[in-house]
């Protein structure tokens, strides 16, 4: 049976947890709403027969995780989820504290961790920009109380970045979209990467060592418009706004 909430006339929702979905639904693989328990934050509301894997011992808060990218002190959660050459993963998280990486991804055979979407590193969008052309940056937040809604557009086409790999990074502004393109044009072939992981201990990681508050996390296999991402972000900010949280 397909999830459902009751939409009353002031706006709230009945069940909140279940009324956020996501439009867009196409090729969304991961939709992970944290926090509350174990139980509700290893929900993969996308798919429910590919749950979250808890690694170590993150803290559940009322509507968040607190997850950290650590080799031997690291806990969060393996996704199972290895994204395609085009893919989308989207965030919602507070800390701005530098080298806080929601998500992390190993680069197999060598295992190697790069850090997405991290707070003040050379590589904001990835450390390692051979694995998809990340060189997207931005500014790092002036506030670490901030919940923040970003989102990584990729590809990688072809096997070197200068012919066809790209990476995309899309956050807001006072309300409005801000897209920032890939400008590190590394010419070292592609890595092979492995499954995207919120937090984690699992990876030889001593980088992306500070803790970090995560939302909610989407993850689909295929590159969101512009224009799509506006929805993903317009459906977030109802439903946290809901709760009493304000995404920036």
């Amino acid at each position: 049976m397909s999830d459902f909430a009751l939409q009353l006339e002031n706006g709230a929702f009945t069940n909140p947890r279940r009324g956020l979905r996501l439009p867009n639904r196409d090729r969304l693989v991961g939709e992970y709403i944290l926090g509350g328990s174990q139980a509700l934050s290893i929900y993969n509301h996308a798919d429910i027969n590919n749950p979250l894997i808890v690694q170590g011992s993150p803290t559940y808060n009322a509507n968040s995780v607190t997850v950290r990218g650590h080799a031997s002190t690291g806990y969060g959660f393996k996704s199972g989820i290895v994204p395609a050459d085009d893919a989308t993963l989207i965030v919602v998280r507070k800390n701005a504290a530098i080298a806080s990486a929601p998500l992390i991804v190993a680069s197999p055979p060598t295992g190697n961790p790069f850090g997405m979407l991290q707070f003040g590193s050379n590589n904001y969008a990835a450390n390692g920009e051979n694995l998809y052309g990340l060189g997207a940056r931005r500014p790092t937040p002036a506030s670490a109380s901030q919940v923040y809604f970003e989102t990584l557009v990729m590809s990688r086409q072809n096997v070197q970045r200068t012919i066809g790999g790209y990476g995309k990074l899309y956050y807001y502004s006072s309300g409005t979209q801000v897209e920032v393109v890939s400008t590190d044009l590394n010419t070292t072939a592609r890595r092979s990467i492995g499954e995207i992981c919120i937090g984690s201990n699992l990876l030889d990681d001593s980088v992306n060592n500070n803790s970090v508050e995560v939302y909610f996390v989407g993850m689909y296999q295929r590159p969101l418009s512009a224009a799509e991402i506006d929805e993903v972000k317009v459906q977030l900010t109802a439903y946290y706004l809901n709760l009493g949280i304000t995404l920036a």
